[in-house]
């Protein structure tokens, strides 16, 4: 959806930014894998126009494996401490 909130990962920053969709989801064609065979596996996943960070600066055709939701209000979550 449109300006969509998520979170996208800088390899940058090392962090996870916060990011809005920018139109619409792509879907990629088929491309060669290394091994030079067509695949299609990742063209059945859309990508993503993202605006990411403070300046708003866009990326393009992020796969959304690369993305999360953000967190909504009263939404649970699950959080793991190793020391106290």
């Amino acid at each position: 959806e449109e300006n969509a909130p998520v979170s996208y990962w800088s390899w940058t920053h090392q962090r996870m930014l916060q990011g809005f969709i920018q139109g619409r989801g792509l879907f990629l064609d088929s491309h060669e894998s290394p091994e030079g065979q067509k695949s299609s596996r990742m063209a059945e996943l859309p990508y993503y126009d993202v605006r990411v960070g403070v300046r708003r600066q866009l990326r393009h055709a992020v796969p959304i494996t690369h993305l999360e939701s953000s967190l909504q209000v009263n939404e649970s979550v699950h959080v793991w401490v190793e020391e106290f």
